[in-house]
């Protein structure tokens, strides 16, 4: 499955039809550091191009991995830095949603990018609070409630180990330890990496 020119991509789950239309689609932060990212949409949401309007989700990028710091110091409390976190990823949203010019949803049934505050706070969407649940949970949450599929757009491929392909990749630490059970239920989940001919990130 290549995503678009470029790009390497595969299956966790389902079969290999191409992508399937309006999908949930979750930009690792990370790839916002990419050289051509966004004036030649080779990363985030944008690559994938009138893929039926897909809504998309954004990671908190290299900040969140600095909150992550803090928290290990013991400076600070969990449900602070989960919040906190939360609250990143409503700014890495901001930004992606701005220069791709679409709108920010708290609707999993919508086009445009995951305000991830605002959908959490839908008293029907429930998860755990603390770092076993990162934007890789929330965008399968926003997945199931849409009952749409889910491509997982990364820096890196997933891991190449045995057993189920979702806890191999939580254990690994491709996606976050809760990943699989919010995933319960999705009957496809893609994934997609730059290929070698990807700009680097800056």
């Amino acid at each position: 499955m290549k995503p678009v020119a470029g790009w390497d991509g595969g299956l966790l789950r389902g079969e290999a039809t191409g992508i399937p239309a309006r999908p949930v689609v979750k930009c690792g932060g990370s790839l916002l550091t990419m050289a051509d990212w966004p004036a030649g949409r080779g990363a985030g949401p944008g690559a994938l191009g009138p893929a039926g309007r897909p809504l998309s989700g954004v990671g908190g990028g290299a900040s969140a991995f600095v909150l992550r710091r803090v928290y290990a110091a013991g400076a600070l409390d969990g449900a602070v830095v989960h919040d906190l976190a939360i609250a990143l990823m409503g700014i890495t949203g901001r930004l992606v949603a701005g220069e791709l010019g679409l709108p920010l949803t708290a609707s999993a049934r919508g086009g445009g990018v995951l305000d991830a505050a605002a959908f959490l706070a839908d008293e029907r969407v429930a998860c755990p609070c603390g770092w076993e649940v990162t934007s890789d949970s929330i965008a399968a949450l926003a997945a199931r409630a849409a009952g749409r599929p889910l491509l997982l757009l990364k820096s890196c491929p997933p891991p190449v180990v045995g057993g189920d392909a979702l806890e191999a990749a939580a254990a690994a630490g491709w996606v976050d330890d809760w990943f699989p059970r919010a995933a319960a239920g999705l009957t496809w989940i893609g994934w997609a990496c730059p290929g070698p001919g990807a700009q680097a990130p800056r």
